[in-house]
């Protein structure tokens, strides 16, 4: 999938926001339906959002350098804590115009419109959705992981404006404003969840237990290992360091266990989540 992959979903991100902002917006105007409106600043935040995604990709390609000895991986954790914090402070806003509008006068909606952009939105946003898991997970990217997040609260979101404009079509003006409201709670729990779990790179989480195990049976894997003292492992960015303890004969020469050290390496870092491992040897105790 390579760059192209990842050249391709920024694409879709950008356009595809950009569509249903400019869909909504209008639909909303002329519907006068709150709950639309409310999810058309959703997706100015997405636009502002995909922007931050997109630099921070760029800048996570690029490669180590002289200031960047392990890469700029943690520049898409950080795009993902931006997403967070806008999705935080867009659901605000949309609950409080959601209670005014619920505390207000009824306002007559014209269904049509707005039930009409709400399901190409739910169209679009599935392909979208679609396109960021896959890319994403090819490429462990925080960041698109956060962009199929989105997504998927978006379909919700979409669900939930529909089923209260067919509450006022059905007499029960009130249920836009609540469909409003539930609105602002998911952009507010989206953006709790991401910004949780981007938290957690930044701060140099530690890997899941399957990955640990998976590490020590390709230490254990090499010939000349006769055992494990410990194993750390920390993200930087979205990717893993590991440093592996390994015991070796105590009367080993040392190019033989530099040699059998490497081994490990590399087989430690031919783990999918694994960027780089650090190979630390100790003298095996016999007793």
């Amino acid at each position: 999938m390579g760059n192209y992959g990842r050249k391709t979903a920024i694409s879709i991100l950008l356009a595809g926001n950009i569509f249903l902002f400019l869909l909504k917006l209008v639909a909303g105007i002329h519907s006068r339906s709150i709950a639309v409106l409310s999810d058309a600043f959703n997706s100015l935040t997405d636009i502002m959002a995909s922007v931050v995604v997109v630099i921070s990709m760029l800048v996570a390609l690029r490669k180590p350098d002289r200031d960047h000895h392990y890469g700029h991986h943690r520049a898409e954790p950080i795009a993902g804590l931006v997403v967070a914090v806008l999705a935080f402070v867009l659901g605000l806003e949309v609950l409080r115009q959601s209670v005014l509008r619920l505390l207000g006068e009824a306002v007559q909606i014209d269904e049509k419109i707005a039930l009409l952009a709400m399901v190409i939105t739910i169209v679009v946003k599935t392909i979208m959705g679609g396109t960021f898991y896959l890319v994403g997970r090819h490429h462990r990217s925080p960041a698109l992981k956060a962009a199929f997040v989105d997504s998927l609260n978006d379909i919700m979101i979409g669900l939930a404006v529909i089923a209260g404009i067919v509450g006022v079509k059905m007499g029960w003006p009130a249920t836009d404003s609540l469909a409003g409201f539930l609105v602002g709670l998911v952009v507010i729990y989206s953006g709790y969840r991401i910004g949780r779990e981007n938290l957690d790179f930044l701060m140099g989480r530690a890997a899941a237990d399957h990955i640990t195990n998976a590490i020590s049976r390709a230490a254990l894997s090499v010939d000349g290992v006769k055992g494990l003292n410990d194993i750390y492992t920390h993200y930087v960015g979205n990717r893993i360091h590991a440093e592996v303890h390994i015991e070796l004969d105590a009367s080993m020469r040392t190019d033989l266990a530099h040699e059998i050290g490497k081994k490990v390496q590399f087989s430690v870092e031919a783990i999918e989540d694994i960027y780089r491992a650090f190979i630390h040897i100790d003298p095996h105790d016999r007793d």
